[in-house]
Parts: structure tokens; sequence; C-alpha cells
């Protein structure tokens, strides 16, 4: 199943545990405990930085779609909800994702991104 969900977003491809990649972050969404929540923090932030601007962001200039299940559905978990810094940089990660039309198109209107994260960056943009 994890080789299917490789090849099937190649955006997001596997690398090492150390790499700042979608993959190995939602790897950690995946799996997150008390201990996790730094280096989450951390590669997420990584992972912003390298993707914020659309001009530079590899991310943005592939066109495959990309794996938002983990992210969005940290949206609904009590670990993220309770940890502003995850939560803000979960929601944008989801944000700089969903620039990309095939990422944009995959987000239905029940999914958590386009409810809770709706709502996150209503909150935090205040």
């Amino acid at each position: 199943r994890e080789a299917n969900r490789n090849k099937q977003y190649t955006s997001s491809p596997v690398k090492s545990p150390y790499m700042v990649d979608l993959y190995t972050i939602n790897q950690l969404v995946f799996s997150c405990n008390a201990h996790d929540h730094v280096k989450l923090l951390q590669l997420l932030k990584a992972w912003i930085e390298k993707n914020k601007d659309p001009e530079t962001s590899e991310n943005f200039q592939s066109p495959e779609r990309d794996d938002m299940s983990y992210l969005g559905n940290s949206l609904n978990h009590s670990t993220f909800l309770t940890n502003l810094g995850l939560l803000t940089n979960v929601v944008r990660t989801l944000k700089i994702l969903s620039r990309k039309p095939v990422n944009r198109c995959s987000i239905k209107p029940q999914d958590p991104v386009s409810q809770t994260g709706q709502q996150v960056l209503n909150q935090t943009s205040r």
C-alpha cells in the first residue's frame, strides 16, 4: 500500500527520514506524539520556507497531486488543535499546497481541509 501511495503522489518522493519533503511530513503527522512535535514543527517551517514563493517552489513546479490527507485530517486532531504552532504551520502548508490547481481540485467541501482550515485561517489572520 505504501508503495502505491508513493507512485500516486510523485511530488512527495520517498527520501530519508531527515529530508524536508511532504512525504516525511506526512509520516510525522501520522505518527505524531509528544516527542515528534518539535521535529514536525521544524520540518513544516523548513518546507514552508522552501516553497513559499511559487516562482522558486519545487512543489508548485511539479504537476503531480500531493497527498494532503494527513495534513487535512490533523486539523481535527486534539494534538494539533491544542498546539497553535503546529496548527498554524499545518494550515500554512495546506495553503501553499492549495496553490496548485491539481491539489485545489482534489479538495471536497466536506474535507477537514476546507472546513477547519478556513476557520483557523480566519482566527490566525486577526
